[in-house]
């Protein structure tokens, strides 16, 4: 279309809000977010699904050199921002997290962390695995 009016995208109207509670080594956070109609077609119709958002549960543990995490995150964002066609579904990701890292000596920190991930493009079939991460983290 000459004009732009059928590939013409809605404008970025986003926010997100999180927050973390601590106590004697505990944490407790999470976060919500959304990006409404953002980069959806404005061509598209009502019928299409059109919302995006995300929100993330976490909780933590530090005791000493050692600390743990395990973190979860939702997102759903509407099918049609990537595609150029009308789609109806939307594509989700979800994501469980467990971290460990310990203080060996100063300036030295091992780490490891476990990540499930599950994630569906408009309702396909999804995508599954996990991820594994094993490092160090060096100051000095």
């Amino acid at each position: 279309d000459h004009n732009g009016t059928i590939n013409a995208r809605r404008p970025l109207r986003a926010w997100d809000a999180g927050s973390v509670f601590s106590y004697k080594g505990f944490s407790l956070g999470g976060s919500y977010g959304s990006w409404r109609h953002s980069g959806v077609y404005k061509s598209f119709d009502k019928s299409v699904k059109q919302h995006s958002s995300f929100y993330t549960l976490g909780a933590g543990y530090s005791c000493g050199d050692l600390s743990t995490s395990i973190t979860y995150f939702s997102s759903r964002a509407a099918a049609g921002i990537a595609g150029g066609t009308k789609q109806y579904g939307y594509d989700k990701a979800k994501l469980l997290s467990l971290g460990v890292e310990y203080k060996l000596m100063p300036g030295f920190k091992p780490y490891a962390e476990v990540t499930s991930f599950n994630l569906g493009e408009n309702n396909q079939r999804p995508n599954r695995g996990v991820v594994a991460l094993f490092g160090t983290k060096l100051s000095f």
